[in-house]
């Protein structure tokens, strides 16, 4: 061969290998820089291969035993979705599971071999019997705690596989079984766990380190809004969306720290002072925006800025130029609240560098100056306090302006202390080396029902009424009344009742197993498939057991398919199979991390690898096409009997128990109200405030639970109104946030003496509160006279501002003090009027034909304004309807 033409062959050789390594560069490269959710459905395509790879090959298979499909249903359960310390907390509380259902099953074995152990031909009554009856009470159990635990999820689950085969082969098998699960799924969870280590690993750390870079910076377009909103016009609310998301984000990656191992440099339990400092900033933007609303509804026209702090045509005024330097003052405070916001941006860089040079160890040099921040708050304070000397008020008007501008201006400052205590916080974090954080407790968990009730008892050991309980009542008495409190709590308990629907489910599909006719063909049917798609099928709302049957049939149909196609591509080679299971797992890596379609990614990857494993390990016994068709037919028969007990026995209705949560938060609100207004005469009150606000909190956390779920519950009356029902949920928070504040165990209604009409405003407050809560447990009408809460502030306003020009010694100090109580309760009256409306209009669009109400009998509509005068003829129809 010429030497030009090996010359010029060897050329096109190394540009073609050249470029080869150019793709695989520019591939790896692409892969490197991917965003986290293409790492993730990579990994989980790995995952998904490598236990199919060590489950299909002859050898493999006959080690694992007669369930080798079970090492990729647990490999899926444990997709390597979290982080290596997540991770780690979910394989163990997997492998706990397994031991557990291990424990229990050769328990159960033995106890049944102590009945029969002999003649598997001809199984007895009682063997079947106690088998069958230990799977029942096994399933009580661990729907009890699936319930109650949703930690406990995978642990309750694998139990549950372990036992529903175990116990159901048991029956004509009297050796101990150990051999046939352990391994397997150990083997398993090994697999998830080794490409969550080796493959793109996450740190929990660098995850909270984004999360509180991303909270940090929402915080800081909260402040730059509230700035804008103060400097151009008033009436104009803050957007907290994404501030509450980040909010939101940082407590679940601080609650999910308690339970991970992590390897970093900041531990994570310095954040959790910085997220409490960062749900009072919450709080208080909540409580502008309650300010902020009632000044555009009352005053839609008017427009203020520092510069025009007065409404001369509604005569409003909160700074009047009757003193002398009153306007320099006020562009004194206008001045140093643009240098504050002017400190904030600063402040919230410095932070945000700060973060950053701690986690990645760099050389400190951002500066967060605390202190000057601090001393421009106090010289806000002086004068502002200024300002308020020089005020006049000489009417309602006029006091009702000053309460407005004192209780955002004290709004403001708190939100400044907020930004300060955030960034006296993170300037105190110290630079340390990468060390191992075990998981621990970062939050003092909140008591239970029954703590809080044997705390309450305990705070009441004095008192009157407990001294009459015991001396009007015998032992035997207390002792009757203890159990029937008991027997109460047992039976209104959700997750007994959960617990109990499981059981059933589980006993109604495992019986044919234990009749002696019926056990071949449930055998050769493979019915525990039926019995896994009942446990994955049984969520403990009803709309979620909707919602997770669609997406337990889509899947089972979608895994079975591709099942099917693999089998038919690869002509039934194993290694064909398990290089085409990559493309599949690419699939449900994309469906797993989506968070509607994750349920059916996870099913569709179960039934993918129990087809395909039964298919190709038991060739003898089913075909690809009989394993397919024994699956959708097993599919309905657990998805129906589920479904089935769950909408007869003990049904839990999510709609009905959103509208019971809300009730029950604004019941303990009207507790709370109540025994802030009865505390100047009965100061023990006090000590409850903290119990009763956290009970009101839970409520409303509990309804934003079960808010997503009443979307897929099917009802026959059609239209659901969710936006209405998360308007009120909101609102219901915005009028917690006005009585709670950011303490508990001081609300900030509590924090102010009552006057006589200011006692009478909070009785009327709790009127309204009882009032709306009855009528959403109830689904009756409002009352159709306007609240009595307006009037009473009407009169408390022009009462106390005649006291006021009257010259009243008893108001000396309030006349030169801070309105900020008076803004705050003219706020919560005016949320309390929105919530009534939100709620009247709900009632109206659920319990009236499809027009609506008739016009007349609206409370929206009838309600009187000045401007709308009543007719004689319907002024008379009104009065009749009253």
């Amino acid at each position: 061969m010429p030497k030009s033409v090996v010359v010029s062959m060897g050329l096109k050789l190394k540009i073609f290998l050249c470029n080869v390594y150019r793709v695989f560069q520019g591939l790896l490269k692409s892969l490197l820089d991917s965003p986290r959710r293409n790492k993730r459905a990579i990994k989980v395509s790995l995952s998904l291969t490598m236990a199919v790879a060590l489950s299909l090959p002859p050898l493999f298979a006959s080690f694992h035993g007669t369930n080798p499909f079970l090492l990729g249903t647990v490999a899926i359960y444990l997709f390597p979705l979290k982080t290596i310390g997540g991770q780690l907390a979910s394989t163990g509380v997997g492998l706990m599971g397994v031991m557990y259902g291990l424990g229990y099953a050769n328990l159960t074995l033995l106890l049944a071999r102590l009945i029969q152990s002999t003649n598997a031909h001809n199984i007895g009554v009682g063997r079947r019997a106690l088998l069958w009856s230990a799977l029942v009470f096994l399933a009580i159990g661990c729907g009890y705690v699936r319930s109650k635990y949703p930690r406990a999820y995978l642990a309750t689950n694998f139990i549950m596989v372990v036992n529903m085969f175990a116990l159901i082969r048991g029956i004509n098998h009297f050796e101990a079984c150990f051999h046939n699960f352990f391994f397997v799924m150990v083997f398993g969870a090994c697999v998830s766990l080794a490409v969550c280590f080796f493959l793109w690993p996450e740190d929990h750390s660098s995850m909270l380190r984004d999360d509180v870079i991303t909270g940090l910076r929402e915080a800081h377009n909260v402040m730059q809004s509230v700035q804008h909103a103060m400097k151009f016009s008033f009436g104009q609310e803050v957007d907290i969306t994404a501030f509450k998301e980040s909010h939101v984000k940082i407590s679940a990656a601080l609650e999910e720290a308690n339970y991970e191992l992590s390897l970093t440099r900041v531990d994570s339990a310095v954040f959790v002072p910085l997220n409490a400092s960062m749900a009072r900033m919450l709080s208080l933007t909540r409580a502008f925006n309650s300010a902020m609303r009632r000044r555009h509804r009352l005053y839609t026209r008017i427009h203020f800025r520092f510069e025009d702090l007065a409404d001369r045509e509604l005569d409003i005024s909160t700074v009047t130029s009757s003193y002398n330097g009153a306007e320099s003052n006020s562009m004194n405070s206008k001045q140093a609240l643009e240098l504050a916001f002017a400190s904030v941006c600063e402040l919230f860089d410095g932070m945000t560098l700060r973060v950053e040079e701690l986690y990645r160890g760099r050389e400190i040099v951002s500066t967060i100056e605390y202190e000057k921040f601090a001393s421009k708050i106090d010289d806000i304070h002086e004068k502002l306090a200024a300002e308020v000397e020089l005020r006049k008020i000489s009417g309602p008007h006029e006091l009702e302006g000053a309460a407005f501008m004192d209780q955002v201006n004290t709004v403001l400052l708190d939100m400044l202390e907020a930004v300060k205590d955030t960034a006296r916080i993170i300037g105190c974090i110290e630079k340390r080396r990468i060390s191992l954080v075990l998981p621990r407790k970062l939050y003092t968990q909140e008591s239970s029902i029954e703590e809080d009730d044997s705390t309450r008892r305990a705070v009441s050991e004095g008192d009157h009424g407990l001294v009459l309980l015991l001396e009007s009542t015998s032992a035997l008495d207390r002792f009757r009344i203890f159990l029937a409190d008991r027997l109460l709590a047992f039976r209104s308990s959700r997750h007994i009742k959960y617990g109990t629907k499981f059981a059933v489910v589980v006993g109604l599909i495992s019986l044919p197993a234990y009749i002696s006719d019926w056990h071949v063909w449930y055998e050769n049917l493979h019915v525990q498939w039926a019995l896994i798609s009942a446990m994955v099928v049984m969520e403990t709302t009803r709309g979620m057991t909707f919602r997770t049957a669609g997406m337990k049939l889509a899947g089972a149909i979608m895994g079975g398919l591709a099942a099917f196609l693999v089998m038919q591509l690869g002509q039934g080679v194993v290694y064909v199979s398990i290089a085409l299971t990559s493309l599949v797992g690419l699939g449900v890596g994309f469906l797993v991390q989506h968070p509607k379609f994750s349920k059916a990614g996870t099913v569709l990857a179960l039934a993918y690898n129990i087809i395909l494993g039964v298919a190709t390990i038991f060739p003898g016994h089913a075909t690809i096409s009989s394993a397919f068709a024994r699956r959708i037919l097993t599919l309905p028969v657990g998805v129906v009997i589920a479904m089935s007990v769950h909408l007869t026995l003990f049904p839990f209705r999510s709609r009905s128990a959103l509208a019971k949560a809300l009730s029950h938060s604004l019941d303990w609100l009207h507790h709370l109200v109540f025994a802030i207004e009865a505390s100047g005469e009965f100061p023990k009150l006090r000590e409850r405030f903290d119990d009763m606000a956290r009970k009101a909190r839970r409520r409303v956390t509990f309804a934003k639970i079960l808010l997503p779920a009443t979307v897929y519950e099917v009802s026959l009356a059609g239209h659901w109104p969710y936006e209405r029902f998360k308007r009120i949920l909101e609102k219901v928070v915005d009028v917690m946030s006005l009585v709670i504040g950011e303490n508990e165990a001081e609300p900030a209604m509590s924090k102010f003496s009552g006057e006589k009409l200011r006692l009478k405003l909070l009785a009327s407050l709790c009127n309204d509160l009882l009032v709306i809560s009855h009528t959403l447990s109830a689904r009756l009408f409002m009352p159709r006279n306007e609240s009595l809460s307006t009037y009473v502030l009407d009169e408390y306003l022009t009462h106390l501002a005649a006291k006021i020009a009257d010259g009243d010694p008893s108001c000396s100090r309030r006349r030169r003090g801070n309105f900020a109580d008076l803004g705050r309760l003219t706020d919560l009256v005016c949320e309390m009027n929105l919530l009534r409306e939100e709620v009247d209009e709900l009632i109206a669009e659920t319990q009236c034909p499809k027009k609506g109400l008739l016009p007349h009998l609206s409370f929206v509509i009838k309600k009187s304004r000045p401007s709308t005068p009543v007719g004689d003829e319907e002024a008379g129809g009104q009065r009749r309807l009253r």
